[in-house]
């Protein structure tokens, strides 16, 4: 199985051909792409301000942050944190625990999974 490429349609799994991996390849970087670019229209300054920090600060502080921190890091008022907050997560590029508090936002956790990782910057993180 070594060096093959699997599509997922459905419940079933089919092996890709070596002749189309690098038309497929094409088609996912093109998707990718066309993906980020509606992702960045979505979201403001704001937006990538507060998830960007989640995501630096989770590996850091290893624990759930709250809304109350972020507000006070980003110098934004709480109600408009808590918005965004709200908006990020229906996007599902983050989760809150009961307490409004951040647990996850894409692609970090501060909850302990069996997937580890080593940032260039010396942190460790769960991986989702």
């Amino acid at each position: 199985m070594k060096d093959k490429l699997f599509l997922g349609i459905g419940k079933y799994m089919i092996a890709v051909p070596n002749p189309l991996i690098p038309i497929l390849s094409l088609i996912g970087k093109k998707i990718a792409k066309t993906m980020e670019k509606r992702l960045h229209n979505a979201m403001s300054k704001e937006h990538h301000a507060v998830h960007d920090f989640v995501v630096k600060e989770l590996p850091l502080i290893r624990a759930p942050i709250s809304s109350e921190f972020i507000s006070g890091k980003l110098y934004l008022p709480i109600d408009r944190v808590k918005k965004i907050l709200r908006k990020l997560e229906r996007m599902i590029l983050l989760d809150m625990n009961e307490q409004g508090e951040v647990t996850w936002a894409y692609p970090v956790t501060a909850v302990k999974t069996p997937h580890q990782a080593i940032l260039s910057s010396g942190g460790q993180t769960y991986i989702p």
